[in-house]
């Protein structure tokens, strides 16, 4: 649909604002402490799925973050994922994901 439309989509927040990543609120200051998917029930349940993911991604070679990145490329062309990185590090880790090829 999205091509007969010519229409692109922009993934916003691939990474789950850090939760596929590993990365946690680290104090009431960090705005991801009041977010539900860092709360409670939820962060138990979202951190099973995480890894889950976690585990299909070191089938493969690969971060999850990696494997996150490389689902959402492998929807298509006019899908581009939106990723932020704060480090140099965590920016190579991104680009790993271009390396990373899926099956059906």
């Amino acid at each position: 649909m999205l091509d007969e439309l010519g229409i692109g989509v922009t993934a916003y927040g691939v990474l789950s604002r850090g939760l596929l990543s590993g990365s946690k609120p680290t104090g009431p200051r960090d705005y991801r402490a009041w977010l539900p998917r860092f709360q409670g029930d939820n962060l138990a349940a979202n951190l099973a799925v995480a890894e889950t993911l976690h585990a299909l991604a070191a089938e493969k070679g690969a971060t999850a973050s990696q494997l996150a990145i490389a689902w959402v490329l492998s929807r298509g062309p006019r899908i581009v994922p939106l990723v932020g990185a704060r480090t140099r590090a965590q920016l190579q880790e991104s680009l790993g994901a271009l390396d990373l090829h899926l099956t059906a």
